[in-house]
């Protein structure tokens, strides 16, 4: 029977259906869309609970501004260049493209832990003091989800731990291979955000307009 099953589910009218439906893609196909997406762009590689939200909508709403590119909301981020690793990255990559041709510009590709084999002109990589990832982590993660009153910090401090050395291995592999990198820490950008921004901006563009920045 699962045979069976699987040889219909594996159908072509099926099988695109449901890709369809549910945004499945091939492995293989998926990554060779990460890789060549991440390839000669910038790669934005952050440890959770840095100001990954905040970069990302900055430069998506600046690429924007700059642009002239209208309708652009916080669930639309790929109409400013910017998109995030994952599955869902093949949906968005009509946008990202359009982007891409309208401004000849380059695209910000995020990711918390995927490391496709690349080569991207511009590595960012965000990152946090332990002990302050750890108690935000705690509380956003954990504490402050529904059903989590009742955890404690040595129930799950293993698991943030792991998941934190885990991404800072996978950002020191990822700069070992990256010949233009540039590191921002939370701390500085919560205290310096504007400047901290404004580096990045120029890094990936050359110049920043301060007062698009700012609006």
């Amino acid at each position: 029977m699962k045979k069976i099953i699987r040889k219909f589910l594996k159908t072509p009218y099926i099988e695109t259906r449901l890709k369809r439906i549910y945004g499945i893609e091939d492995a293989i196909y998926l990554n060779e869309i990460e890789t060549s997406l991440a390839n000669d762009n910038v790669w934005y590689f952050s440890k959770m609970k840095t100001g990954t939200t905040l970069i990302c909508n900055t430069l998506a709403f600046y690429n924007a501004a700059v642009n002239d590119i209208e309708n652009i909301s916080f669930d639309t981020l790929t109409r400013g260049g910017v998109g995030r690793l994952g599955p869902r990255l093949t949906r968005d990559l009509t946008e990202l493209l359009e982007f891409q041709r309208a401004t000849n510009k380059k695209l910000l590709i995020h990711t918390h832990s995927l490391l496709p084999e690349a080569a991207p002109a511009l590595l960012i990589c965000s990152t946090r003091n332990a002990f302050d990832y750890a108690v935000s982590s705690f509380f956003f993660h954990y504490k402050n989800r529904v059903g989590g009153d009742y955890t404690t910090v040595d129930e799950v401090l293993p698991e943030i731990v792991k998941k934190y050395c885990a991404t800072h291995k996978l950002q020191l592999e990822a700069i070992s291979r990256c010949s233009k990198v540039i590191e921002v820490k939370y701390e500085d950008l919560v205290t310096r955000k504007e400047e901290n921004l404004k580096k990045i901006i120029n890094e990936i563009y050359g110049d920043t307009s301060v007062r698009l920045l700012i609006e």
